[in-house]
């Protein structure tokens, strides 16, 4: 708990109170705000010089490829959240079709941090909560995975009634 607290919101959430909201991190972003720039600038040099109609339908076809390469993945970043509370984990995701993933730290059995290259440079990874029964439930691409992994298992040890050393 201590470690999370500089980022602590206290709105109670199913009778728990909220220690700390988390968004992946914004490292994810950067290839498609480069793929955005890389699509604008193509666009200026090469439609004006096509004959017509095809500056308009090519002017289509970048509006459409941007929005699947730079839109995307900004709303699936920005819609899913990851809410911890005193009992359990809530991940919540989607934005038409709302996701809720849940997993209590009564469950939770073992907690362990994966890091690609990029997410090891960056200082983020995947933390996978381990239950023993069903597949693990994943954080994905935490920013300050170290100092959160260090306050779930500070949470954990709270919740279980095993000291915390």
């Amino acid at each position: 708990m201590s470690h999370l607290s500089e980022g602590a919101h206290h709105a109670p959430t199913h009778g728990d109170e909220v220690v700390v909201r988390l968004r992946g991190h914004g490292r994810v972003l950067v290839i498609p705000f480069l793929a955005a720039m890389g699509l604008v600038g193509a666009a200026a040099l090469w439609l004006p010089a096509l004959p017509e109609p095809f500056p308009v339908l090519g002017a289509g076809a970048a509006v459409i490829l941007g929005l699947v390469v730079c839109v995307r993945p900004y709303l699936r970043w920005v819609s899913t959240i990851t809410t911890i509370t005193e009992s359990d984990i809530v991940v919540t995701s989607g934005i038409l079709r709302r996701r809720h993933h849940r997993i209590g730290f009564d469950r939770i059995v073992d907690i362990a941090v994966h890091q690609n290259i990029g997410q090891s440079m960056a200082g983020s990874g995947d933390i996978e909560l381990n239950s023993g029964m069903e597949r693990p439930f994943v954080i994905r691409d935490v920013a300050t995975v170290a100092k959160v992994r260090a306050s779930l298992v500070e949470l954990m040890r709270a919740n279980s009634g095993r000291p915390t050393p």
